[in-house]
């Protein structure tokens, strides 16, 4: 399959056609597709000391109010924490692609107001102004015969109206090096423990990019 194909056909692409940002990162594997797919899913905030500073930051204003939302468990999955800080699952292809994303205003200090989707189609529709609709994707694709994965992940923004497209333009300038370090650090946690579970010698590890 050509990349323009596969692109065009991913569940991410779908949700959100048109962005007005977007963070791209990938991780070469030595491991099968369904390790990575397993480790995807069990990768613990634990593994990620970095996403735990600057998260840690993020949340701060939570920590202070004793919100259950910025607490951090060392052996919950990532993806269990994202999704009770707020982001949905927003669509899967079983063992090819995973999309999460949440609706809410970034900017503000408190993270703002959160809008509730109930899965994909709920995401794609809502266009109430105000607000910035983030979703990021994994994508598996084997190589080396199926015993290797090139892992990428994606992340887009669409803004619902101008005014709130100036207003994340302004924080995403701020902090887009820390959310690449978190994506980077994230691949690299994956990579880590798809490779330990693998059963044979890894090569060096590729950092991810």
């Amino acid at each position: 399959m050509a990349d323009s194909e596969r692109v065009v056909s991913t569940v991410l692409d779908r949700l959100v056609p048109t962005f007005q940002a977007v963070e791209r990162h990938s991780a070469t594997i030595a491991a099968a597709p369904d390790q990575v797919w397993a480790a995807l899913a069990q990768v613990t905030t634990g593994e990620l000391r970095l996403f735990r500073v600057l998260m840690g930051v993020r949340v701060l204003p939570g920590r202070l109010v004793r919100s259950p939302r910025a607490r951090f468990d060392a052996d919950e999955p990532l993806l269990g924490w994202a999704v009770r800080f707020g982001f949905t699952i927003l669509g899967e292809d079983d063992r090819r692609e995973l999309v999460f994303g949440a609706i809410g205003q970034p900017w503000r200090l408190a993270g703002g107001r959160g809008m509730a989707v109930a899965g994909g189609h709920d995401f794609a529709a809502f266009d109430q102004a105000g607000y910035a609709k983030m979703a990021a994707n994994f994508w598996l694709d084997a190589i080396a015969g199926g015993r290797a994965t090139q892992l990428r992940t994606e992340t887009r923004v669409v803004c619902t109206d101008p005014l709130s497209a100036r207003r994340f333009t302004r924080y995403w300038r701020l902090i887009r090096p820390a959310s690449g370090a978190i994506r980077r650090s994230w691949l690299t946690a994956i990579k880590r423990r798809a490779e330990r579970d693998a059963d044979g010698e890894a090569d060096p590890e590729v950092p991810a990019r």
